[in-house]
C-alpha cells in the first residue's frame, strides 16, 4: 500500500462513508417537511403568482414523491459504492487500491457483488468464509503471532462478518422483479407509492432491483400518472412501486447506514493490517 491508498482508505473511514446516509437523512427531511423545498421549486419554476405554496399545493407531494425515489436510489449507490472498493481491493495488485477505485465503472462494482452472490462458494450466510478470500487479503494466520489478544479476537470477528453484510448487501443489490416485494412491489398506484417505469417488453422477470435504480438516476421515470400510459396498441408497460410509507423510507435509510458502515470497516480493517505492517 502506497501513501495515495493510505489517504484514500483515511478519507473513506472519517470522510466520504458519510456521504450518503447524511444525503439520505436530507431527503428525508424534505419528505416530512416538504414545504420549503415545494415552495423554491414552485418559486424557480412557475410564473409568479399571487398565492404562495400551501399544505395544499400539488407541489407538496411532487416532492414528497421525488424524496421517496432519490432516497432509494442513495440505498442502490452506496451498495455501488460497496461493490466498486470490494473491487478495487480485490485487484489492487497492479494499480493500487485508490487508482482501481477512482477508474472503476459501475460494471465492476456490479460484477463483483453479482458474484458473491450467485457463487455458492461465496455464499458467507452458509458457511464461515473468511474475508481474506473475498478480498485476497493476507490471512489471520500470517499475523496472528504478532498481535495481541484483543487484536487478534478483532481481526477474527471482522474476517468473519463483514463477508455474511456483503452477501446481504448482494442478495438485495440482485433482487429480481419477482422478489423484490419488500423495496419494490408491484402493486396499483395509490397515494402511499411512488411508480417507476421499468420496462415496455413483456419479460418482468428478466428484470433486476438495478433496474428501477437506473430507470430513476439516469431519466427519472417516475409517474404521477401510471395508468395514462395505458395503450392496447402497445406492450404491456412494466412497472413497479416504491413504497412511501414511513417504515419502508425508514428501512431503506437504515439499510444504507448499514452499508456504509461495512465501507467505513472495510477500510478501517485495511489501515489497521498497515499500521501492523502487513503488506497487502
Amino acid at each position: 500500500m502506497d501513501n495515495r491508498d493510505r489517504a484514500f482508505l483515511r478519507d473513506v473511514t472519517n470522510f466520504t462513508f458519510m456521504n450518503h446516509v447524511a444525503t439520505a437523512y436530507a431527503l428525508q427531511d424534505a419528505f416530512i417537511n416538504p414545504l420549503p423545498v415545494a415552495r423554491l421549486t414552485e418559486d424557480s419554476l412557475e410564473s409568479p403568482k399571487q398565492i404562495a405554496v400551501t399544505e395544499v399545493s400539488p407541489y407538496i407531494k411532487k416532492t414528497q414523491s421525488i424524496m421517496v425515489t432519490k432516497i432509494f436510489a442513495e440505498l442502490m449507490s452506496a451498495y455501488e459504492d460497496l461493490g466498486a472498493l470490494c473491487s478495487a481491493i480485490r485487484h489492487r495488485a497492479k494499480h493500487g487500491i485508490f487508482e482501481r477505485y477512482f477508474r472503476s465503472s459501475v460494471r465492476e462494482a456490479d460484477s463483483f457483488l453479482r458474484e458473491i452472490y450467485n457463487n455458492d462458494l461465496l455464499n458467507a450466510s452458509k458457511q464461515n468464509l473468511e474475508l481474506s478470500t473475498v478480498l485476497r487479503l493476507p490471512p489471520i494466520s500470517d499475523f496472528a503471532n504478532n498481535i495481541s489478544a484483543e487484536d487478534l479476537s478483532n481481526f477474527k470477528y471482522d474476517y468473519l462478518e463483514i463477508p455474511k453484510r456483503l452477501y446481504g448487501v448482494a442478495e438485495e443489490y440482485c433482487a429480481t422483479l419477482d422478489s423484490m416485494d419488500a423495496i419494490l412491489p408491484q402493486n396499483a398506484n395509490n397515494a402511499n407509492s411512488v411508480p417507476i417505469i421499468l420496462s415496455t417488453e413483456n419479460n418482468p422477470q428478466s428484470l433486476r432491483l438495478t433496474v428501477a435504480f437506473n430507470k430513476v438516476k439516469h431519466r427519472f421515470m417516475a409517474s404521477e400518472n401510471i395508468f395514462a400510459y395505458d395503450d392496447p396498441s402497445r406492450d404491456r408497460l412494466i412497472y413497479g412501486t416504491l413504497s412511501a410509507k414511513p417504515k419502508d423510507i425508514k428501512m431503506r435509510i437504515n439499510n444504507t447506514i448499514t452499508v456504509s458502515r461495512v465501507i467505513g470497516e472495510i477500510a478501517s480493517l485495511l489501515l489497521v493490517l498497515d499500521e501492523i505492517g502487513i503488506n497487502i
